[in-house]
């Protein structure tokens, strides 16, 4: 039995949801990753038609790297490194890690100095961040 990938984002901000199974998913990188890598140019910023450039920093980001200590021009490659960053990353349903109490302390630090100069914060940040139900 195949198994199926859901994948959820937005496109030109329309949200959209697709089920790809995942055979036919692995079947395409591998083709754009054959197709990237036969048009590779040293001389280019990036590589060929960005897509192993885009998929490799969607999924381990300059700060998700840079807050595992990977720095890559260094250490090269690591498979151990990567996978520890990409669950890193899964942690966005948390705020990319970041707790609710951080986010509110931040909230207040900012909405204290704006009451200083007798500004109403939630004008201009928002309403203080509340956990999810």
């Amino acid at each position: 039995m195949e198994s199926n990938i859901i994948v959820k984002g937005k496109s030109d901000k329309a949200p959209f949801t697709v089920s790809i199974p995942k055979q036919e998913l692995l079947e395409f990188f591998s083709y754009a990753i054959d197709k990237a890598q036969a048009e590779y140019d040293p001389d280019l910023a990036t590589s060929a038609g960005g897509f192993s450039t885009a998929l490799f920093t969607s999924m381990l980001g300059a700060s998700h790297r840079e807050a595992a200590g990977w720095d890559l021009i260094k250490d090269g490659w690591n498979l151990e490194t990567a996978k520890t960053v990409f669950e890193s990353r899964l942690e966005r349903k948390t705020g990319g890690g970041v707790t609710i109490e951080q986010r509110q302390a931040a909230w207040d630090i900012k909405a204290e100095g704006l009451r200083q100069v007798g500004l109403t914060p939630e004008a201009f940040i928002g309403k203080r961040p509340v956990a999810k139900a």
